[in-house]
């Protein structure tokens, strides 16, 4: 069922390519495929996590093994320095490159926290993890 829960969950990502128009590199759909199903995964851990769904353990391990997928490709999908005009990602990605990959990881370090938590209490400090550790990204890495 979780393998299930995946595989769609990759291909509904898929199928965000119209929401990307006018993407011209595939190295740059390729990241924000993976943004989206990030965003989307992490919907549903924060639904669970403000009780606006019940706890599903099930759908947790899910929405984690969607969560750990995209983290463990950024830092190949980043890679080769690109822009595209409908990029929002920031020359600063591959000036402070060492910085980018150390809150990448830091990301992942959240996703397993996600992926561990067994009560309420420890899937909102999970949360409050993830969500700083994207915004830390972003704020440097992303228009």
């Amino acid at each position: 069922m979780r393998k299930a829960a995946l595989a769609l969950a990759l291909i509904a990502a898929g199928g965000m390519a119209l929401g990307h128009a006018g993407v011209k590199d595939e190295r740059v759909m390729a990241w924000m495929h993976g943004m989206k199903s990030i965003a989307q995964a992490t919907r549903t851990v924060a639904l669970m996590a403000r009780g606006e769904e019940a706890f599903d353990a099930e759908a947790l391990a899910d929405a984690a093994d969607v969560l750990e997928a995209e983290h463990l490709r950024i830092p190949a999908l980043f890679e080769v320095p690109t822009q595209d005009p409908v990029s929002e990602a920031l020359p600063a990605i591959w000036e402070t490159w060492d910085d980018f990959e150390a809150k990448s990881e830091r990301g992942l370090e959240a996703v397993q926290q996600v992926r561990a938590a067994t009560t309420l209490g420890e899937l909102q400090e999970a949360l409050g993890a993830l969500n700083q550790s994207c915004r830390a990204c972003h704020q440097i890495y992303r228009e």
